[in-house]
This record gives C-alpha cells, structure tokens and sequence, in this order.
C-alpha cells in the first residue's frame, strides 16, 4: 500500500524500482475523501492533489496497472449532499 504522505516525495524512485519484472503492478494508493478540507480533519498528512500526482505517475508509467484506492463514507460530522446528473 502507498501511503501518500509517505511516497509523495520518493514516488518517482519507487516507480523505477517497480519496473522490474519481479513486481506485479497492483496499487493501493487510498484517498480516503476527495475533500481536502476532510482529509485534514481526519488527520491525513496529504492533499488530494498529491493523491492526484501520485496516480499520474503510476498510470503514465505503468498503463496496464491495476490501482485501488480506498473512500471513506460517512465520515462522522460530515454532511454532505450529493447531486447526481443524468
């Protein structure tokens, strides 16, 4: 699992690590919310545009990967209204 505030700086090295052969390409880079705003009230030490880069830099090197993520729904005090378009 890649946490992104742990990768975030080294991301470009672990990606050339992981070009060998010996690695399968599967990702989990959780994101948790896709609000900074709650991710700093949950006390995750990343912003989503970290998130962001760090899943442009394993899809621009490794097209065929597999990356799986993790979203957190009903985070206790948010509110939230979702508004669905067709």
């Amino acid at each position: 699992m890649f946490n992104p505030n742990l990768v975030s700086d080294s991301i470009a090295e672990l990606v050339q690590v992981m070009r060998s052969d010996h690695f399968f390409k599967f990702f989990h880079i959780p994101l948790q919310s896709g609000s900074n705003a709650t991710l700093k009230t949950m006390g995750r030490l990343y912003t989503v545009e970290e998130w962001e880069r760090i899943v442009d830099v394993v899809r621009q090197t490794f097209s065929d990967s597999t990356i799986a993520t993790d979203i957190i729904v009903g985070f206790p005090g948010l509110v939230v209204i979702f508004k669905y378009f067709v």
